[in-house]
């Protein structure tokens, strides 16, 4: 089930709209997607789709912004980052998990083709601590057990 989600995602990445596509090449959607489901589900697994959301739109804001990495998976175990990463080995709710994984691979599709809608205000950061990690962010918004950071202009 998991591998024709990716192959239908491919292939619709790969002839549709071509000019309102967003940079494909040279990209493993395959390990995207891994890195992209892993993340959303060790850091907003019990969020429901709201929270799944909104940290996946951070990690779109962070594919666009000139600070971070261009990958998905570059960002997520850049050191330091992504709490979650450290924790993508250990058993998974596989129910939890693929339900994740539909959502997100709807948002990497609209990601890609251009109709993607940004859920935190162009947040870069999120925590559950509520204490920005540096004096160079500012609080956005709080949405469930997350309190999302934008950089200071």
């Amino acid at each position: 089930m998991n591998k024709i989600i990716v192959v239908l995602i491919l292939l619709f990445l790969l002839f549709s709209m071509p000019a309102m596509a967003r940079s494909i090449e040279k990209v493993n959607h395959k390990a995207e997607l891994k890195c992209l489901t892993d993340m959303a589900y060790t850091e907003a697994g019990i969020e429901g789709e709201r929270g799944v959301k909104a940290v996946v739109d951070v990690m779109f804001n962070r594919l666009e912004h000139k600070a971070f990495k261009n990958t998905v998976c570059g960002n997520f175990y850049m050191r330091n980052q992504y709490e979650g990463s450290k924790y993508v080995s250990r058993r998974k709710n596989m129910d939890l998990y693929n339900k994740i994984q539909k959502q997100v691979a709807r948002e990497y599709v609209l990601y890609h083709i251009g109709a993607w809608k940004d859920s935190t205000r162009g947040s870069l950061f999120f925590n559950t601590t509520g204490k920005p990690a540096t004096r160079r962010v500012a609080l956005s918004h709080k949405l469930g057990r997350h309190y999302f950071y934008t950089i200071k202009v």
